[in-house]
């Protein structure tokens, strides 16, 4: 999460956070970003794979690097660390 939130809060919290977030999606706790990654939703979106709604929406594409941590947070069990 050291690596992932910082990316999050740059570019996810924004629009995904308060009491009525984007798409349902809150992304300003642990427990909703769990819920996406474990889904498959949030490495979808910021993959822009099919399907899935690109996201940051509007925005261009996150950097590799930062789609790399993504990944590998969520492969390594998408702990809360």
């Amino acid at each position: 999460v050291a690596d992932v939130a910082p990316i999050l809060d740059t570019h996810c919290v924004g629009c995904h956070s308060g009491n009525v977030p984007s798409g349902g999606i809150n992304l300003s706790n642990y427990s909703g970003v769990k819920t996406v990654a474990d889904n498959g939703k949030l490495f979808g979106a910021i993959n822009w794979d099919g399907g899935f709604s690109p996201m940051p929406q509007g925005g261009e594409q996150l950097l590799d690097c930062a789609i790399d941590k993504i990944k590998n947070w969520i492969d390594a069990g998408a702990l809360d660390n």
